[in-house]
């Protein structure tokens, strides 16, 4: 016996190791949060309380990480609206209804669709799972009710009574009975063996929308489009209680889990919380901008979960009232793109009502075009490259300064939304097309509209101008393209063949061919003097979406289509070279670049990618946000972003969704993107893939109130096949401790998946959120964060000032003399002691300027000697020195540094990971770090090759340690720019942040010196003074992070 059981022992140890394993090899799939992108019409809670399933009139099943908001899945395979959702009593699978009169059943965590039951004959309305997981009831506007075997997909039973449509469902929770509401204004009771109508319920004097039954099942629960819920009695079919409040239809009700409480949702756009008892309404959730049209309770009865028409869906704490999350996109789809004449900038046209303007050099978002009230449709560069037209759906044509982003003119003339655009080769002349059925042509000058272009008979999708400026080429919903003189406004010829509407129109180079998009799935290929129809392309299994687009050398064809491909074609066999796949969602648009070596789609999926037409690999990905954020990505994972554009990107992990920024440390590397852009290969360099998966990290054992001013802090780490690396604690967003792995992986006993870790973290009186992280083994990539909130009632601290105020002017290495660190950091000192005075209970600077001073060693034990501060006090860290990028990381040369080699670096500088451990182990919530360490003057020949070629930034570095430490970080200039110096004794930047905080920078004009009013000014005036005085750029980094707060109190005298 004790043989097998130390057998059995050995075999779930193993398994537990394989498993883990294999969840950490997954290979991760990045994508863009999307959410719906039309109305919400279902949710559901899953019954462990980690996900909600929602499902919406965009036709699709989304599955929700319910701690972090970030959608993990879609389901995709319906045809029309998704109406209701329903999932398995032990969480494995989903079931949906749809208007596309089926039911679906798909597994929760491959995604995939199991089966369709088939059988209604109009639009499903409402399912449910029985409690033993072994049927689905579903209800459809054919009248009826049917109950489907899950696991063979079998129809059981038709249940027939009700006289109009059934709008919802739900089986009791002894799995005995149907109950189901009808626009017949009644509520039923069925038996579910016999299908016998047992009861009637009568009462509503409108449609009932939704049912629920009470977990005793004693209780039907309804609520109506009379603006009322009733509460009735299963037994003998009597109205116990009406609630009523709702100004407007009730569409949806639930009933929590221990009985005491209903929950509504209306067309008034508030939920409702009732007592059952007392028909008393307890409170309004009010958040949502449209109709809420469903609305689940958790199974422990603490959150309620609601969708919206306003697409999104929403956490509430039932308790307090409070909404805890949103669940929606963060992105619109893109239209249409364009490439510039020199191949340097893309022009997207997106959903938001915006227009991006992207270098495909540097990889950036470069600006933003804002004038248009409604979706942009198409966009167009001018032959020059000095202007952009956009068509939008709000019915207009606008022309941009591309260089300012200022709107130039508006063309006002259609009646009906500008599907298209394109600009003559001469650039003087706009056309347009429209849903008004008609082509316009403009001006671009004057913005006189010149000629109307009349004989579609349907919307005109699409339209071009041939090369040599003499003709137009439309595309119509009717079916047909045609071809225009441009001067006369004749039409010379109309194109026929396709079955379904035109999209797209491209015209070839030499002006010979016409290619036309069709939502037939083809291509055609018309000679455009003939009007023959030369070749068709198939191969595309859905329609080609307002997207074919020709070669320079009018050798290829591209086009795009609503399955998601992009096709390269040969335009003189017909044959498809290479299909390009990585869009998950239809593609909209594609434009190739002026050397033919590129392709830029754009897609709803909400990115724009740019291809290699030689290989079909993808190169990057340029995503914008509706909060005006960015990201530009590279598929190994590489990224380069606005502030706070790596908070959207999900990453995921089996059934595991993290984002993009769980990899920031290791992967935004905007100089590996700007690599890739170049044409380069990023073979050899780390991918996501790589990375391991991060433990799971929780904080247990620890109280939500306290007396005192310092916690114990348990942390829970359980491994997920990576090892364990750095842990790290933040108190109100800002590091207050790390402990490093330094290298080494933390790894649980045998037999064992986690450990625990205890720590002391010192308060602040009223509410502390304390968020624990933690890394995988290598440090590659951060695990979700565990968050615990504490309440510390403690008596209040007057706080006080400590920096670190470091200038080194002599090197062991005599090459690297500075001539004025020591005269900033002297002059910084002396400004904050000042300034800061006033405001803090003590004020202590610790200058540090002499060779011995300034050494690695001296400076990590003076750092170290700062563990104690309170965490309501402000630390200061300030240096003026030398800084360099080797093999991906920021080292600070200190005063003992000789050689540059990477080997004597690592061993003599102050490396990142160390500065970012000092820092972070500082206990203060308020840290400003000023980074004056450029690649200045007298650096040296050595050291200036070195930044030319081991990579990463130092503004990139930078940012890193920002977000990392929680702080915010100003720091002298980017790479590979002189730094400037000897401007009235000192350097440049040091003399505009000293200015600053003598006043300059309180932009409020309220006496105090403020962290981010001083990342502002720094920012806006060093450069200014740059150029004024020294005809030369200096652009410092500003990374403004945390929480803004005073450093200092100025009067007239410090002014």
């Amino acid at each position: 016996m004790k043989r097998l059981i130390t057998y059995l022992v050995a075999m779930i140890v193993l398994l537990t190791g394989f498993c883990l394993k294999l969840y950490a090899s997954e290979k991760p799939e990045v994508f863009v949060q999307l959410g719906h992108t039309s109305s919400v019409t279902s949710v559901a809670i899953s019954p462990d309380g980690r996900y909600i399933v929602s499902g919406g009139r965009d036709n699709t099943v989304k599955l929700w990480d319910i701690t972090t908001g970030r959608e993990i899945r879609t389901f995709k395979g319906h045809t029309n609206d998704v109406t209701s959702v329903a999932i398995s009593p032990d969480g494995r699978y989903i079931v949906s209804g749809s208007y596309d009169k089926t039911v679906k059943l798909w597994d929760i965590t491959t995604g995939r669709e199991i089966r369709t039951f088939k059988g209604h004959t109009n639009d499903v309305t409402s399912v449910a799972i029985s409690p033993d997981g072994r049927y689905i009831v579903s209800g459809s506007e054919d009248n009826t009710i049917r109950l489907w075997d899950i696991t063979t997909g079998r129809k059981i039973r038709k249940f027939r009574g009700h006289t109009l449509p059934v709008s919802s469902v739900a089986i009791s929770p002894d799995g005995r009975y149907i109950v189901s509401g009808g626009r017949d204004n009644t509520v039923k009771l069925w038996d579910i063996t016999t299908g016998r109508e047992i009861r009637t319920f009568k009462g509503h004097t409108n449609d009932v929308t939704s049912v629920a039954i009470s977990p005793d099942g004693m209780y039907i629960l309804s609520g109506s489009f009379d603006d009322t819920v009733k509460l009735w009695d299963i037994t003998t079919g009597r109205e116990i209680k009406t609630f009523s409040g709702h100004t407007d239809y009730v569409k949806s009700v639930a009933i929590s889990p221990d009985g005491r409480y209903i929950v509504s949702g209306s067309w008034d756009n508030t939920i409702k919380l009732w007592d059952i008892t007392t028909g008393r309404e307890i409170r309004t959730f009010s958040g949502h901008t449209h109709f809420v049209s469903s609305v689940a309770i958790s199974l422990d009865g603490r959150y309620i979960v609601s969708g919206s028409w306003d697409n999104t869906i929403k956490l509430w704490d039932i308790t307090t009232g409070r909404e805890i999350r949103t669940f929606s996109g963060h992105t619109l789809p893109v239209n249409s793109v364009a490439i510039s004449p020199d191949g340097r900038y893309i022009v997207s046209g997106n959903s938001d009502e915006t227009i991006k303007l992207w270098s495909i050099t540097t990889g950036r978002e470069i600006r933003t075009f804002r004038g248009h009230i409604g979706w942009v449709n198409s966009v167009a560069i001018s032959p020059d490259g000095k202007y952009i037209v956009s068509g939008s759906y709000d019915d207009t044509i606008k022309l941009w300064d591309i260089s300012t982003g200022r709107e130039i003119r508006t063309f006002k003339s259609h009646t009906y939304e500008v599907t298209s655009v394109a600009i003559s080769p001469d650039g003087r002349y706009i056309v347009s097309g429209s849903h008004d059925k008609t082509i316009r042509l403009w001006d671009i000058t004057t913005g006189r509209e010149i000629r109307t272009f009349r004989g579609h008979i349907d919307w005109v999708n699409s339209v071009a101008i041939s090369p040599d400026g003499r003709y137009i080429v439309s595309g119509s919903y009717d079916n047909t393209v045609k071809l225009w003189d441009i001067t006369t406004g004749r039409e010379i010829r109309t194109f026929s063949g396709h079955t379904l509407p035109v999209t797209s129109v491209a015209i070839s180079p030499d002006g010979i061919y016409i290619v036309s998009g069709s939502s037939d799935e083809t291509i055609k290929l018309w000679d455009i003097s003939t009007g023959r129809q030369i070749r068709t392309f198939s191969g595309h299994t859905n329609s080609v979406y307002y997207s074919v687009a020709i070669s320079p050398d009018g050798r290829y064809i591209v086009s795009g289509s609503y399955d998601n491909t992009v096709k390269l074609w040969n335009i003189t066999t017909g044959r498809e070279i290479r299909t390009f796949k990585g869009h998950k969602n239809f593609v909209s648009s594609v434009a190739i670049s002026p050397d033919g070596r590129y392709i830029v789609s754009g897609s709803g999926d909400g990115t724009v990618r740019l291809w290699d037409i030689a290989t079909g690999k993808e190169i990057a990905q340029f995503i914008s946000f509706t909060d005006g954020e960015w990201i530009v990505i590279t598929p190994e994972g590489y990224y380069n972003a606005s502030p706070n554009g790596d908070k959207y990107i999900n990453v995921r992990i089996g059934n595991k969704v993290y984002g993009i920024e769980n990899y920031r440390e290791a992967f935004y590397r905007p100089d590996l993107v700007k690599l890739a852009l170049s044409g380069k290969s990023l073979e050899g360099y780390k991918t996501l893939a790589d990375a391991g998966t991060p433990p799971v990290v929780e904080i247990i054992d620890t109280p939500s109130k306290i007396d005192k001013d310092e916690i114990k802090v348990t942390v829970k780490l359980t491994d997920t096949g990576s090892g364990i690396g750095d842990i790290r604690l933040y108190l109100n967003d800002t590091a207050v401790l790390v402990d490093s792995a330094r290298g080494i992986k933390i790894t649980p006993k045998a037999g064992e998946k986690s450990i625990f870790k205890t720590y002391i973290v010192k308060l602040l009186n009223g509410e502390n959120i304390i968020k624990a992280v933690a890394f995988n083994g290598d440090n590659t990539m951060q695990s979700n964060p565990a968050v615990q909130k504490v309440i510390a009632s403690i008596s209040i601290k007057k706080p006080s000032m400590y920096a670190v105020v470091i200038g080194i002017n002599e090197y062991k290495n005599p090459k690297l003399t500075l001539k004025y660190a020591v005269a900033d950091a002297k002059l910084f000192a002396e400004t904050i002691s000042q300034i800061a005075k006033p405001l803090f209970e003590k004020v202590e600077v610790n200058l540090l300027t002499t060779k011995e001073e300034t050494t690695k060693e001296n400076i990590k034990k003076t750092l170290e000697g700062y563990k104690n501060l309170n965490p309501e006090d402000v630390f200061v860290f300030y240096v003026a020195s030398h800084g360099t990028v080797d093999e991906g990381e920021y080292f600070l040369i200190t005063s003992n540094v000789g050689s540059l080699s990477t080997f004597r670096l690592k061993e003599d500088a102050l490396t990142q990971a160390e500065l970012k451990e000092l820092i972070a182990n500082v206990p203060s919530t308020k840290k400003f770090i000023v980074i004056d360490t450029c690649n200045a003057g007298k650096l040296g020949e050595a050291l200036q090759m070195a930044m030319l070629t081991r990579g990463m930034s130092e503004e990139t570095a930078v940012k890193i340690l920002s977000k990392a430490v929680g702080s915010t970080i100003i720091s002298a200039s980017t790479s590979l720019q002189e730094a400037l110096e000897g401007y009235q004794g000192h350097g440049l930047f040091t003399y505009a942040l000293v200015e600053g905080l003598k006043g300059k920078a309180d932009t409020d004009r309220d006496g105090f010196i403020k962290t981010l009013e001083l990342a502002s000014y720094v920012d806006s005036e060093v450069p200014s003074l740059a150029e004024k005085i020294f005809k030369k750029a200096q652009y410092p980094t500003a990374t403004p992070t945390g929480q803004s707060f005073p450093v200092g109190k100025i009067n007239s005298t410090t002014r």
